[in-house]
């Protein structure tokens, strides 16, 4: 078994190192991957699933505290693919809201082609994301504060809910 952590924000630099690492591990051994990030960056996300997807074994991915935003897109697009296997741990936490860009991090004015080029792709992703969230057990009062550009915060009990449809805990 490999085992590889990634606690951080899910950036071009954190990516780097993790590709690293990932090229490291034995490619005919399983990898158990401990994720913890406050989000960051949803093409990241989807360049982690990526990479994780064309790992040859099967990808363990061990959630035990925060896993939030673009972290949660990445976990949640992982559920019914069969090459990998999600544990949710007791302390595990996530922060989900729509997606977002800070302009004046991306050096991009306001009202700029580029700025209308990317709200409009925000908006096919948030659309997205909306469908998705319908389809996994978030209550119409979430959806609603999502909706409305507002954070909703699930705790462990609340992940397993909305991601595997657990509705009891002990």
């Amino acid at each position: 078994m490999n085992y590889l952590n990634y606690d951080g924000e899910l950036n071009f630099d954190g990516f780097e190192k993790f590709i690293n690492e990932l090229k490291n591990c034995n490619q005919e051994e399983d990898l158990l991957l401990f994720l913890t990030t406050n989000g960051g960056d949803y093409c990241i996300a989807q360049m982690m699933y990526q990479a994780l997807s064309a790992y040859p074994k099967h990808v363990y991915i061990n959630c035990n505290f925060e896993c939030s935003s673009a972290g949660f897109y990445l976990i949640s697009n992982i559920l019914e693919d069969e090459h990998f296997t999600l544990t949710i741990g007791i302390s595990a936490f996530s922060i989900v809201h729509k997606a977002s860009v800070d302009y004046s991090i991306a050096e991009v004015k306001k009202d700029s082609d580029k700025a209308k080029f990317w709200s409009n792709r925000l908006d096919f992703i948030n659309e997205h994301d909306m469908k998705t969230y319908k389809t996994l057990g978030f209550t119409d009062e979430e959806l609603n504060k999502i909706n409305n550009d507002e954070d909703v915060y699930l705790d462990s009990n609340g992940l397993k809910r909305v991601l595997f449809g657990v509705t009891e805990i002990d």
